[in-house]
């Protein structure tokens, strides 16, 4: 398949930053500093691959690291100078993503500051326990002819083997090339009042498939007293920009972040953030502000690449499970038979 080379290496080295992470979000450290880090060290890993010669192409991050605390579901991704430390067991979701030759891999893993030397129990370790069956059973139904609300349905019925809930408006999308958002979607949380078109799945497609899981209802809102700090270029918008800063900033944009998310971190011009509420303003660009359930919850997340070819489904980055055990299992059959199936098929003559 087109690309499958340049997925599998985004992913191996979102595999190495991701892992990084794990060893070294500890009590005390800085959570900003943290994400400035995993950026620099994508961009510098970014840097070893298709660097020469014919092979040579296009490459940057297509997300920028954010790190997301216990109830907050997403999009976070502070500045260092913000400070904000973390604490012991603290549930903490890295989230990060990579571009080579337009081609995105996006992965997530959820950690907790803990001593490690005894497994964690509880409803943090049946969300652990219910996000990670719910990766390996999509993984397995990412073939051809599975629907997309049966994957929905399967979430449904692993959260309630454990007690948990899905959250509520998250949606996998399929990826193509410089193309994050586009295509076929599934929710993560089937929704009466919001209905998803329905497709079948087939051969030769990506998909970002994003697992987030709630030991409480799963309903997250924005907090309005907390900036976007992930932003996407709105390309239906086209404005002559009479702001100074916002002209220079918007074609960084273009040039480097054209179709992919980007924060603020990212920009190399000085008064980016002045540049980005004007543009966010104009509606040029697209905020992803962060999003919150109820402070007693606590959300887990898995996230990750995935590619249909003909005879196999390709999991390009393998991901992370905190140490937690789960006195809750999955008993419904159609559920164990297809955690049994393995990804490999016969392909299609």
């Amino acid at each position: 398949m087109q690309g499958l080379d340049k997925y599998q290496a985004g992913g191996k080295i979102l595999d190495q930053v991701l892992g990084a992470l794990v060893a070294s979000v500890v009590p005390g450290t800085n959570i900003g500093l943290i994400c400035k880090q995993a950026d620099d060290m994508l961009m510098d890993l970014l840097s070893k691959v298709y660097a020469k010669g014919k092979t040579k192409c296009e490459k940057g991050i297509a997300y920028p690291t954010c790190i997301s605390k216990n109830n907050c579901v997403g999009h976070y991704s502070p500045d260092e100078a913000a400070n904000e430390l973390v604490e012991d067991g603290d549930v903490l979701k890295l989230d990060c993503a990579v571009q080579i030759d337009g081609y995105v891999s996006h992965g997530a893993v959820t950690v907790i500051a803990r001593d490690q030397e005894e497994p964690l129990t509880g409803p943090i370790a049946d969300a652990v326990s219910a996000a990670h069956y719910c990766g390996e059973a999509i993984v397995r139904m990412l073939r051809p002819g599975t629907k997309n609300h049966e994957i929905t349905e399967v979430v449904g019925k692993i959260c309630d083997a454990y007690g948990v809930k899905p959250v509520d408006g998250v949606l996998s999308h399929e990826m193509k090339r410089f193309v994050m958002l586009g295509g076929n979607t599934w929710a993560n949380r089937a929704h009466a009042d919001e209905r998803i078109e329905e497709c079948e799945l087939e051969a030769e497609q990506v998909y970002n498939v994003d697992i987030l899981i709630s030991t409480g209802e799963g309903v997250p809102k924005v907090d309005p007293g907390i900036e976007a700090s992930v932003f996407l270029r709105n390309m239906e918008e086209t404005k002559d920009m009479r702001v100074k800063s916002a002209r220079q900033v918007l074609g960084e944009i273009d040039r480097r972040f054209p179709t992919f998310m980007f924060g603020p971190r990212l920009l190399e011009h000085e008064q980016s953030k002045f540049g980005l509420k004007q543009l966010e303003r104009e509606g040029m660009v697209y905020p992803f502000p962060p999003m919150f359930c109820k402070p007693e919850e606590t959300v887990v997340q898995v996230r990750f690449t995935a590619v249909i070819t003909g005879s196999n489904t390709v999991r390009v980055n393998n991901g992370y499970t905190p140490y937690v055990f789960s006195e809750k299992a999955i008993e419904d059959q159609d559920v164990l038979n297809i955690l049994k199936r393995s990804t490999k098929r016969k392909a299609k003559k």
